[in-house]
């Protein structure tokens, strides 16, 4: 059917039409996505790579909302992040994707509830700066909740039946306090067994103890690149040696492990003979190994780098199918210093993976790119990155 000045429709005519025309999109952003993985029903030694299609699909990429950020894993912060001061922190699930507004209460018992920031009434945001309260109150018209969410009292609604509902109270979602690392999900499976591989190598590690580093505690940049090409460079050391000269001096490349649990993968950089490496305890499984870093990535975009002195965190954050915010927060042991270890210049290993990612971004949708294929060696981490995002669609 199409339009012309000659002819009029009614109403009727023109809903089913964009019906119709809604749902042959929606067959082709699924076929679409069949085929983008499609080369990963093979084990990687014969497995494709998503074509360049993938990355600048917009279609493809606001499917991801809901299938890929919705259920899975986000970063709130540190438990030094929150004033002891205050009580009460509004916050955003992934700004520029989501855009979900939350509320991070902490009671007496210096337990956290993480939980909608959005009025049951009209849908204003409650909490609009970190606080110290004793409840929650709607500044549009006074509707009341307790910390932990349940409604109270709403100001005009003496004479409403059947109120308050169930959907009256503000919506509680899952939290995980470990060792000072607080994580969010909105939907999905519980946080265990699924971080097992995080707990099992970083027991060892004092993460009650770290603080913001004083200059810069976070540094936000914006990418004309797509999430996905940020996440694969991040997701192998292949790399290293052409664009990482710094970092290739301070990490033996030629022994560059990587294993996969739970949607959870872990890259381990071995130290150079003199660059600073962790004093593992008897009983680890890497005891009397030079670990110079542990990289741990949680998809599908939240990057934990362990060293020596610390902690350094990075959230790729979407913004569109061509634009991503990666946002950096540092966090150090008491009297350590970044010197000497393999996250000792962290800026300018961002600007060269930044860089590359851009030279990838830049040609990614050339009609001569069908896809590539893996590195069985080095590739591990990309490859599996692919399948949990496939997974996502089955």
């Amino acid at each position: 059917m199409s339009f012309s000045s000659q002819e009029n429709f009614s109403i009727y005519e023109i809903e089913v039409w964009r019906n119709s025309f809604s749902l042959r999109l929606l067959q082709n952003s699924f076929e679409n996505m069949h085929q983008y993985f499609s080369g990963l029903s093979k084990p990687i030694e014969c497995a494709e790579t998503p074509p360049g299609a993938m990355y600048c699909d917009d279609d493809f990429y606001q499917s991801l909302h809901e299938k890929v950020f919705m259920p899975n894993y986000f970063w709130l912060g540190h438990i030094s992040d929150f004033s002891e001061e205050k009580n009460v922190f509004p916050l955003t699930a992934l700004p520029g994707s989501l855009n979900e507004p939350l509320v991070l209460v902490r009671n007496k018992l210096k337990e956290f509830t993480l939980m909608s920031n959005v009025c049951t009434h009209r849908a204003a945001r409650i909490v609009s700066e970190p606080s110290q309260l004793r409840r929650l109150i709607c500044p549009y018209h006074g509707r009341r909740w307790d910390l932990e969410g349940s409604f109270q009292f709403m100001p005009g609604f003496e004479s409403a039946k059947d109120f308050p509902r169930e959907c009256d109270h503000l919506i509680n979602h899952r939290i995980l306090n470990w060792k000072g690392l607080l994580f969010g999900k909105l939907a999905g499976p519980e946080f265990t067994p699924k971080l097992r591989l995080l707990f099992e190598i970083m027991d060892f590690f004092p993460l009650e103890e770290i603080m913001a580093q004083k200059e810069a505690p976070v540094t936000e940049y914006t990418i004309p690149v797509n999430w996905a090409l940020y996440c694969e460079n991040y997701l192998e050391g292949f790399h290293i040696p052409f664009v990482h000269p710094g970092l290739n001096e301070a990490l033996d490349i030629s022994e560059y492990p990587v294993e996969t649990a739970d949607r959870v993968i872990l890259q381990t950089g071995i130290a150079d003979k003199n660059t600073g490496c962790f004093d593992l305890p008897e009983g680890h499984r890497d005891f009397g190994k030079r670990v110079g870093a542990y990289y741990f990535f949680l998809f599908p975009g939240l990057m934990l780098n362990f060293y020596p002195w610390g902690l350094s965190v990075n959230e790729v954050l979407p913004v569109s199918v061509k634009s991503t915010v990666i946002r950096y927060s540092t966090y150090l042991l008491p009297g350590l210093v970044k010197s000497g270890s393999a996250g000792a210049a962290l800026e300018q290993v961002e600007f060269e993976d930044q860089a590359v990612v851009q030279k990838v971004q830049d040609s990614i949708g050339s009609r001569f790119y069908p896809g590539g294929r893996y590195s069985p060696k080095h590739e591990k981490g990309v490859y599996y990155f692919h399948q949990f995002l496939a997974d996502c669609f089955n």
